[in-house]
């Protein structure tokens, strides 16, 4: 078990199906930081894909 943490930064940007293994989507990374009891969420991205 992980956690808690005050602050943790997670991958929720730009989405697709096909990518499932690499990406989360916005509710698998909300699903994330609750699983990982954190106090603040600051969702992210890298990069955008056309």
């Amino acid at each position: 078990m992980h956690g808690p943490f005050d602050w943790v930064a997670l991958d929720a940007g730009q989405y697709d199906p096909r990518w499932a293994n690499v990406d989360m989507n916005p509710e698998k990374a909300a699903q994330a930081a609750e699983d990982l009891r954190t106090r603040v969420l600051m969702p992210g991205h890298v990069g955008r894909f056309s």
